[in-house]
């Protein structure tokens, strides 16, 4: 699984949207977007559904990470079904910008 305009630094305390075109189809699908922990597991930070083969993708960036990076990954599902897992992802989480 591949995704497209993933930013490489999002802005801490911000929500991040990322829209995504699949390939194909997939009939009641979700996508779990994750990021590594220290141990190596992955914790789920966001959902999307999938329509059919569009999703939305909507992430409020923890305000308490600015100055991290963070390995992050894609996995989707059909039907309840493991279908792909996107290879790891760096994203930077910048401070906040004072408006």
């Amino acid at each position: 699984m591949r995704v497209t305009d993933l930013p490489a630094r999002v802005p801490a305390g911000h929500t991040f949207t990322l829209r995504e075109v699949l390939p194909l189809a997939v009939w009641q699908g979700v996508v779990f977007f994750q990021r590594q922990m220290p141990g190596g597991s992955w914790e789920t930070l966001a959902t999307a559904p999938i329509s059919p083969r569009v999703f939305w993708l909507h992430w409020k960036v923890p305000a308490g990470w600015a100055g991290s990076q963070i390995a992050v990954r894609f996995v989707l599902q059909g039907r309840g079904e493991l279908l792909a897992t996107s290879s790891p992802y760096t994203i930077s989480v910048a401070s906040r910008v004072a408006r």
